[in-house]
């Protein structure tokens, strides 16, 4: 084990924000590390865990000089990443979740592009894996072994939910830099998905940004995690307060006509389909069919659906399909039927 570094100033901050993980905190922390890559910090942020993983960053707190821990009370996953950014000393900034691990040469190969191409951005591929850390999928990034100047990223940004570039903080290497001064942060009131709008802002101000070919994250699929957890409660209004805040950032930065043809359909073919299958999950007093009737109600989704353009219909899943025109035509029986809960 590393023992006793002393580094100035870190090239890279990997923040762990850790919250009932003391299954696969070792491995996580272990590969970091194990980096090849040694003048990095590991910023520990335990979110008021209950189990053991307080105890397991202390120990390793005490065996490796680079590592720090925040002990603090639960705030939430955005609130945990945010004080991380806080406390990094970094030249850059790397999110590493606690229940996931790397490749060791993750941070050396994009801290190594970074500086050859003066990047702000550097991205890599991911694998996603099992429980017991065996490969799943293997996920290219969408724009791999490129490096975008400024025109470039903003003609990614046109299809930034088509090509789904915009998920995913963990496979990215951000110059710390461009976060403070344009007062990037998470938005702690969002407990779903809220990668998407950090790094909306975070694309929108680099000039440069790099990827690797390499799949060099491993994304540990768990069935319980915030994002598989069937019947959440708080879907549909975090849904709605991210469509809000998206709509903010193509107003702020002039490209409202993207509103139309980017995040549209994006709704159309992938939100919609999850609030439908989720209010299947949701145990309250509000029959099936309301539920259905006040998802189909929502603006977000009345405005999508009558703008989308249903000769993209033929590429998508059979499910997808039916979805759309289901709900198009509001036939909410056939809807519960398409997505009764299994």
């Amino acid at each position: 084990m590393v023992d006793n570094y002393i580094i100035s100033i870190p090239k890279v901050s990997v923040i762990v924000p850790v919250y009932k993980t003391e299954q696969f905190l070792d491995k996580c922390i272990n590969c970091l590390i194990n980096s090849t890559l040694k003048e990095i910090e590991i910023i520990l942020v335990d979110d008021g865990s209950p189990d053991n993983s307080p105890k397991i960053c202390d120990y390793y707190a005490t065996k490796d000089s680079r590592i720090k821990v925040i002990h603090q009370q639960n705030g939430g996953l955005s609130n945990a990443r945010n004080v991380g950014i806080n406390a990094a000393q970094g030249e850059y900034i790397c999110f590493i979740d606690s229940d996931d691990f790397v490749s060791p040469d993750m941070f050396d190969k994009m801290y190594n592009l970074s500086e050859t191409h003066n990047l702000d951005i550097a991205s890599c591929g991911y694998s996603k894996v099992d429980l017991n850390g065996n490969i799943i999928s293997l996920n290219p990034h969408p724009y791999s072994d490129l490096i975008l100047s400024k025109p470039e990223i903003n003609k990614m940004l046109e299809s930034a939910h088509k090509t789904q570039v915009i998920w995913y903080v963990w496979r990215n290497m951000y110059k710390k830099r461009i976060i403070l001064e344009n007062n990037i942060f998470f938005n702690e009131e969002l407990k779903f998905a809220e990668d998407s709008i950090f790094n909306l802002y975070s694309f929108a101000y680099a000039k440069r940004i790099g990827v690797l070919e390499d799949l060099l994250y491993f994304y540990r699929d768990a069935p319980n995690s915030l994002t598989s957890r069937k019947g959440k409660t708080y879907l549909e209004e975090n849904l709605i307060r991210q469509y809000c805040e998206k709509k903010e950032y193509y107003k702020m930065f002039q490209i409202e006509n993207l509103i139309k043809s980017d995040l549209k359909p994006y709704i159309v073919e992938h939100q919609l389909p999850m609030l439908l299958s989720n209010a299947m999950f949701l145990d309250d007093k509000i029959s099936k069919f309301e539920r259905i009737r006040g998802i189909l109600k929502l603006e977000m989704i009345r405005d999508s659906l009558k703008d989308y353009d249903m000769a993209n219909i033929r590429k998508l899943p059979r499910g997808i399909q039916l979805t759309i025109i289901l709900s198009k035509l509001e036939l909410l029986f056939l809807l519960s039927l398409l997505f009764k809960k299994k």
